[in-house]
């Protein structure tokens, strides 16, 4: 990693990235000057200082030990993530906002109709309904270099290429993502969303939400590609705002990433994955484990291996 880019996450304003990114875990003196964290009161920081001081224990550090100690970054994350916080100097300005331009690119969109993107959904088994929805809702399109299918978010943040061209192995997939803790969502629709069940993929996202609309099951809720397993911070920050089911892939990975977060409730696929179950025709109805009631380890997936799922009529 470059050692400037990490110079300047040192020294970034500590205090404008967690009122921006963290404005829950916070708490404001009546100035706005001090900040500390609402779990532990005795860390604290200020506008204009660089750095934080934990009274507690006396311990001083920088952003970088701030986000590591008491946000559970890893310290790459850390770096990234404070990346467009660095307070350069007056010499520096211009490399920063180059060096920021360049953390996330959003890729150019083909000409409509996008050919490729339906041929290629259609064959995982998404409706062209759906697919339709979702470009008209600015939730997809299709990569103008490359003919990838592109799952942008809303807050155009994140983005989720996959290829679309038949392949021997698996198709292309990369994730692009301004910040660590970023993400792809969808909806069946407009209700305020109560619950978001968090898989690894956007296709993965999609298969459920149809699943569980042909169930006419959880309406109100979002359903969330966090670009694989392990990015934990994307799990912690939905978490942390509303009730949060873990629909990960059934396997060691998946698995991993479940006894990692044993305070979630879990929703497994019959297959490996949601698109898989779609395309096998299975139904929406599988039950949610609440956090409770989840046995320890692989336990856990023979115990709702173990519930046969009524079979009712797809639409």
């Amino acid at each position: 990693m470059d050692q400037e880019i990490i110079r300047r996450a040192r020294v970034a304003d500590l205090a404008a990235f967690l009122a921006a990114r963290h404005y829950d875990d916070i708490k404001m003196s009546s100035t706005g000057i001090s900040i500390w964290l609402k779990d532990r009161p005795y860390v604290c920081t200020r506008k204009g200082y660089v750095g934080f001081v934990d009274y507690h224990t006396g311990k001083q550090g920088n952003a970088i030990d701030f986000l590591v100690n008491y946000l559970d970054y890893s310290f790459q994350d850390a770096v990234y993530a404070l990346e467009g916080y660095a307070v350069p100097l007056p010499n520096q300005q211009h490399d920063q906002v180059a060096q920021a331009s360049n953390t996330f690119v959003i890729p150019d969109a083909a000409a409509k109709p996008y050919t490729r993107v339906f041929r290629y959904l259609s064959s995982r088994g998404i409706p062209d309904t759906i697919i339709q929805r979702l470009v008209n809702d600015g939730l997809l399109f299709q990569d103008a270099d490359h003919g990838n299918a592109v799952f942008l978010s809303r807050a155009k943040d994140f983005c989720e290429l996959r290829g679309t061209m038949p392949t021997k192995g698996k198709p292309f997939h990369g994730i692009r993502r301004l910040y660590p803790y970023c993400f792809w969502s969808c909806r069946n629709s407009t209700k305020p969303v109560e619950v978001a069940y968090l898989c690894e993929a956007s296709i993965d996202a999609i298969s459920l939400a149809i699943l569980r609309s042909q169930a006419d099951a959880d309406l109100s809720a979002a359903y969330v590609s966090i670009g694989g397993v392990a990015n934990q911070q994307t799990i912690d920050r939905i978490h942390r705002s509303i009730r949060t089911v873990l629909a990960v892939d059934h396997d060691e990975a998946g698995q991993w990433c479940r006894e990692r977060n044993p305070a979630l409730e879990v929703l497994l696929p019959v297959h490996k994955d949601w698109n898989e179950d779609l395309m096998a025709g299975e139904t929406g109805t599988r039950p949610v484990i609440p956090a409770e009631s989840r046995p320890t380890s692989q336990a856990s997936e023979a115990a709702q291996d173990s519930v046969q799922p009524s079979r009712t009529k797809t639409a």
